[in-house]
């Protein structure tokens, strides 16, 4: 093996470390959190509820009422956002890179926004551009 060979080698296993690096910290940051039930996400016929894994932020509309968010994920994937200001946005795909938005009704409040999703551990990011 000559010298390129070995450098391409150990780029290669580094970037697999670090984005297995970067999957276990999210499952570590999740795994004790409470499941929601939500309805949205599905369940059996008649209604019911399904408990779906789900994460929840804060969104402040001091500066403007447009929000985004991204996410990654390993394979297909159902979903629901729930916005905070009583809309909501259910979708589904089939894995990858996900760009979600909003423009939330008012400038000036706090919404508290929901992520829910049906297997959690698919998730290998998520990133809120901008919006720091």
């Amino acid at each position: 093996m000559n010298r390129q060979e070995i450098i391409e080698r150990l780029r290669a296993q580094s970037q697999i470390t670090y984005a297995q690096a970067k999957m276990d910290r999210l499952h570590e940051a999740t795994a004790n959190m409470p499941a929601y039930t939500n309805s949205a996400a599905g369940g059996s016929g008649g209604g019911g509820t399904t408990p779906v894994a789900g994460l929840s932020f804060v969104v402040n509309t001091w500066d403007t009422t447009y929000f985004n968010f991204n996410f990654n994920t390993v394979s297909a994937i159902n979903f629901t956002i729930d916005w905070g200001d009583g809309t909501s946005h259910i979708d589904e795909g089939t894995g990858g890179y996900y760009s979600e938005s909003h423009e939330y009704p008012e400038l000036g409040q706090e919404y508290t926004a929901r992520i829910y999703f049906n297997d959690i551990s698919l998730v290998t990011g998520i990133t809120f551009p901008g919006n720091d």
